[in-house]
Parts: structure tokens; sequence; C-alpha cells
């Protein structure tokens, strides 16, 4: 019992962990990429405003004074004295408290100054036809003019106006002379950069996860044992309480029989029979049920018999029941099914679904029995039973201890609402199925799978 609830608490809690860390990596991916993309796209509109050059929202050309046509930088060679370069910085070490001197008319640059020479772009010149009519490639050198036209064709057949090709957001838009102008902003870095995040946040959270396990796991066995404590202490009593009952329902039983021979046959008498036996029937089965919970039951009787002899036999004990109620039984049985569990459990079983099928089946309804292989080495059995009205929402508490469908049913059929209750005890503890299932809600139809 206790092992079972602490799977169960550390599945549902590493099922509830797990589904936070990855709303909260998802989260933080999309508004991540959505950021780069959006940066993305501010300077790809700038650089389109500035007809294919990046251009801040400020006139003027952001090319060094000394840059050379083709884009590419060379620094003029400075005046040399005394060997120091012009501009160099001097220090004055006679001093300790003096820092060191800035050349003449130096200030720090500003960022959006140099954001030209941090970004790697190009841009392509279309007609309306998608002909190349020209192309700037001088501030990328991974690019050159073929790959360049290349790309914007691809674009221009594509039909979009914004997306990725490789690494490189591109953005289109229209010229003054009708045709396209396509830039294209490589953003390799950034994408690079996204996914290292993107991977080591994942890690990291992969380590809490293996972490909250962990101490989820140690703590789960403080969590679940007064529960546990409390299922068994719940089952023992019923065990124990069910023995001690035993003793004064025998005598009551015995007393009765003797004062039915002094005094002779009754109604009141005949009255403590039946509610004796009532009582007697209850507290075997309860007891019988808290032993399948626990398994001692048939945990030292699993041997191999003939399933479909007990089944038959069963199951024919019901015939005169069914004809004496006005109700058919049908029962269709696999010859030569062997099985390998606890034959006095399944034998119960069996009564137990039979039992509930003819107690609760339609007037003149029908039972149908069927046992049958299932695969190489499983069985299955059903029980089908007419019956007025089926409700299908309560199907699945139809196996709660002390559950009846149609409790006006009780006095004359004389359940106690526990049959089903064992039914599952049994084909759990023979680590099978059972469920019931209903088409028109006018029968139903219990299903059986062992393994």
């Amino acid at each position: 019992m206790l092992k079972k609830l602490r799977i169960k608490i550390v599945a549902a809690a590493m099922v509830s962990f797990a589904a936070v860390m990855a709303v909260i990596l998802l989260t933080a991916m999309i508004i991540s990429y959505t950021s780069i993309l959006k940066e993305a796209d501010d300077t790809l509109a700038l650089i389109i405003e500035g007809g294919g050059v990046y251009m801040p929202g400020i006139s003027g050309d952001y090319s060094r004074p000394d840059s050379n046509t083709d884009g590419s930088e060379e620094p003029e060679s400075g005046d040399s004295t005394d060997g120091k370069s012009a501009g160099a910085v001097s220090l004055d070490l006679s001093d300790g408290e003096k820092s060191p001197s800035k050349p003449e008319g130096h200030t720090k640059p500003d960022d959006e100054a140099e954001r030209p020479y941090e970004l790697r772009y190009f841009s392509v010149s279309l007609d309306s036809g998608g002909e190349v009519l020209s192309h700037n490639i001088k501030r990328i050198a991974a690019v050159d003019g073929d790959i360049a036209d290349e790309y914007a064709a691809s674009v221009y057949e594509s039909g979009r106006i914004r997306g990725f090709i490789y690494d490189y957001r591109f953005a289109v838009a229209d010229d003054d002379d009708g045709g396209y102008l396509i830039a294209f902003l490589d953003c390799g870095s950034s994408l690079e950069s996204f996914w290292s995040n993107f991977i080591t946040t994942a890690l990291v959270m992969l380590l809490a996860f293996v972490g909250g396990f962990v101490l989820i796991f140690i703590f789960s066995s403080r969590i679940a044992k007064p529960i546990a404590d409390s299922y068994e202490k719940q089952k023992q009593f019923i065990t124990d309480a069910g023995h001690e009952i035993k003793t004064p329902i025998t005598i009551i039983e015995a007393d009765a029989d003797v004062l039915e021979m002094d005094v002779g046959e009754s109604e009141w008498l005949e009255d403590i029979h039946i509610q004796t036996k009532r009582l007697k029937d209850l507290t075997n089965e309860l007891i019988y049920l808290s032993r399948m919970e626990e398994g001692s039951g048939i945990r030292a009787e699993m041997l191999e018999f003939p399933l479909s002899d007990v089944v038959l036999e069963t199951a024919e004990s019901f015939n005169s029941v069914a004809i004496h109620e006005g109700k058919e039984l049908i029962i269709n049985v696999m010859p030569g099914i062997s099985y390998t569990g606890d034959e006095k459990s399944l034998r119960e079983l069996v009564n137990v679904l039979l039992d509930n099928a003819v107690k609760y089946s339609s007037d003149g309804g029908r039972i149908v029995l069927d046992l049958k292989r299932c695969g190489a080495h499983g069985v299955v059995l059903t029980v089908y039973n007419t019956a007025d009205h089926v409700d299908r929402d309560n199907l699945d508490r139809l196996f709660e201890r002390f559950y009846r469908a149609d409790a006006s049913r009780n006095s004359k059929t004389g359940g106690h609402g526990i049959g089903l209750s064992v039914a599952k005890a049994v084909v759990s503890a023979h680590k099978g199925k059972i469920c019931a299932s209903t088409e028109d809600e006018k029968s139903i139809l219990f299903t059986v799978t062992l393994p």
C-alpha cells in the first residue's frame, strides 16, 4: 500500500513540476525569440529606409571617413615623432596619483554610432519582374554577389515579404522605380546565442527536475506513511472485527435453532435465520475483500488449474436459479484453457459476476457468459445481462464498496453492494483488469482480462 501511494505521490508531483518548468522554459524562449525578431525587423526597416544602407533615423553616412568606396577600411598612416605614432596615449609615471592622459579631442564613441560596424547585412535591388538590378555587399564578407542574387531570387519566388533564409532575416519593400528592395540581416550570432541559452536553461531545468525527484522521493515516504498506516489499520480492523462478529452470529443462529425445536417454526425465528445469514455473508465478504486487497489471500496459492472446467462448473450451478426466476442463461466456455492463479478466488470471481447478473437483470432477461483466450497467454471472461436501466455515468462506481445502482431492489435481492468490490480485488491480485460498459443503457457487460 505504501509503495503504491508513494508512486502516485511522486508521479503527480513530478508531472506537475515538469509541466510548470516546461511552461516557464517555453515562455522565456518565446519572449527571447520574439525580441530577436523585433530587433532584426527594426534594423531591416532602417536599412530599407536608407536605400540598402543602415541609417538609424538621422542623416549622414556612417562609413568611416577613411573608408574606401568598396567598403574596405584602411586607417591613415599617422606621422610619427620620436618613434611614437600620432595620437598615442602618453603615460607620466613621475607622479603616482596621475592617470593616463587622453589624446586631445578624444571622446567615447556613441553606441549608436558604433552600431553600423556591428551589423552584417546586404541588400539586393530587383525590377518589377524579379530580375536583379544591383546588390550591395559592402557590409558582409560571407556572401558574394552570386549568393546575394540567389537569395534574392529565392525570396522573390517565395512571395514572402518577411522571414528567414538560413540565418539571414530578410524584408522586402517596394522602391520608387516600381521594383523591389530586399534587405538581408545576418542573425546567426543572435540565433546561436538563443539556442545556446535554450540548451543551457534546459539542462539546468533537467538538473532541477532530477534534484526535485530525489527530494520528493525521499520525503514522499514520510508524507504517505500516515495515510498508509491509517488504511492498514482500517483493513486490520475489518478483519479483526469480522472474526469477532462471527462468534455472536454463530451463537444467535444456534440459539434460534434450539428455540425452533422447542416452540416450533414461526415467522420471527425465520426472520432471525435470514438476517443472521445475511450478516454472516456480509462479514465473510468483508474479510475476504480485506485479504484480497492485502494480497495475502492468494500469495501462496498461485497454481496451474483447468480454468475452463472451473468456470463451467460454477456457471452451471446458476442454471436452476435463472430458470426459477424466468431468465435465460447462456454459457460459452472455450474448452482446454489452463491458468496459473488462485482457483478459489477465481471461482469466487465467476460466482460474484453471475450472482450480480442474475439479481439485477431485467425480468425475463438474458444472461450470457463467455470465456476465451486472448493472444498467446491472456484470458478474457465476459458476463452480459439485460437490465431495466443502466446509468452510463455511474459505471465506474459499481466497483466501490457498498455502492448499489438500484437501491430500491436491495430488499428483494439481498445484496450488500460489496460483491463487485471483491471481484475487482480478485482481478487486481491477478494483475488483470475489469471494467463495465453499456451500449444502449438497457444492458451491461463486465469484461475481465487476465494476463
